[in-house]
């Protein structure tokens, strides 16, 4: 299997003269997780990803938590970044690790653990034809059979897990404000995701272990903690 097989296509881009707040709102109403930003040609010139947004961005002796004011107060997020002119140039991270639409799936992964990053652009011959995370890469290891050890008389299959661990999720208050991704691969489930501290994503884990069937919880969400307002991030 390629990268072209499990890629999504047509990754949504954003240019590197328009305002934070718009990259913000994009993520927001596309409910992607990163943005690549291009030239007037459509060359890659970075990403922009939610981490950048969710936390504090340094503006002068202000910070602001942009994602989050943007879901809540777009006009207020808005007039907030045109009053201090922040562009995504200004934040994108500029050298980008790509992917040739023919690699395999191996190469794919090679690259996201070597690089520590969670999604990864796919090039043609040098054009961005789409992008693949890991959510991308797990669903397309899990296309493949599952291994004899398995007992489908004995156990759920695999999707019927991630919707019971996702179900859980959503009977607790405390997880409507995030955003997890949940896949299970032979009753491993592994969670993806951003929430604010440790706790939070301890009791993702908890929640989940808790579902009938899952065998262990991989977690790999992060932690960005949030700032109290009027404070600079140490």
């Amino acid at each position: 299997m390629r990268a072209r097989d499990v890629m999504t296509k047509g990754a949504l881009t954003i240019a590197a003269d328009k305002t934070i707040f718009e990259a913000a709102e994009r993520l927001i109403a596309a409910r992607v997780s990163a943005l690549l930003v291009v030239d007037q040609n459509g060359n890659l010139e970075g990403i922009v990803s939610e981490a950048d947004l969710i936390g504090r961005i340094d503006i002068g002796d202000s910070t602001i938590p942009l994602l989050r004011r943007a879901a809540e107060n777009a006009a207020e997020a808005a007039a907030f970044v045109r009053s201090r002119s922040q562009h995504v140039a200004d934040i994108m991270t500029r050298k980008v690790v790509t992917a040739d639409v023919d690699a395999t799936l191996g190469e794919v992964a090679e690259l996201m653990v070597h690089h520590r990053i969670k999604r990864l652009p796919i090039v043609e011959r040098g054009a961005v034809v789409g992008i693949v995370s890991r959510i991308d890469l797990l669903q397309g290891l899990l296309s493949h059979p599952q291994s004899p050890a398995s007992n489908p008389a004995s156990a759920p299959p695999d999707e019927a897990l991630g919707q019971r661990v996702e179900d859980t999720f959503r009977q607790h208050g405390w997880a409507a404000a995030w955003q997890i991704d949940v896949v299970v691969q032979h009753g491993v489930a592994h969670l993806w995701g951003v929430v604010s501290d440790e706790q939070l994503r301890r009791a993702f884990q908890v929640a989940a272990e808790q579902v009938a069937g899952i065998r262990a919880v991989d977690n790999h969400i992060h932690v960005v903690p949030r700032v109290v307002p009027g404070r600079t991030a140490r």
